[in-house]
């Protein structure tokens, strides 16, 4: 596993060129005004601290877990995801089609939309 700080305008192309390299987990310490795509597989995708950005896992059955979230939007995309959200997380959940489970600790100030369980 790869851990990776993101910074404002470069979450985009560190993604980007570890998906070319087959990459399919991802930590990143720090997502800021950024965007984490994983693009089609299974992907993992863990970001412990996410700032007015996005994580989307695209197609696949991903888990996604946001430990500290600002304002972000986590989608999951197609698939049967599973995702995670930690305590007083602000902005949206989207599972995405298919069967996801989505858990967020207490209390969650979100919002949340296609979660199955």
């Amino acid at each position: 596993m790869h851990a990776i700080p993101l910074r404002r305008g470069l979450a985009w192309l560190a993604a980007v060129s570890l998906m070319s390299l087959g990459v399919v987990s991802l930590t990143a310490t720090s997502a800021d005004g950024g965007s984490i795509h994983g693009g089609d597989g299974a992907d993992e995708l863990t970001v412990t601290t996410c700032n007015a950005s996005t994580v989307a896992g695209e197609d696949g059955n991903d888990t996604i877990d946001v430990t500290d979230a600002n304002a972000c939007v986590v989608s999951g995309g197609a698939g049967n995801d599973n995702i995670h959200e930690g305590a007083e997380a602000t902005g949206t959940v989207d599972g995405g089609p298919g069967n996801d489970m989505c858990q967020e600790d207490i209390p969650f100030l979100g919002t949340e939309s296609n979660c199955e369980s």
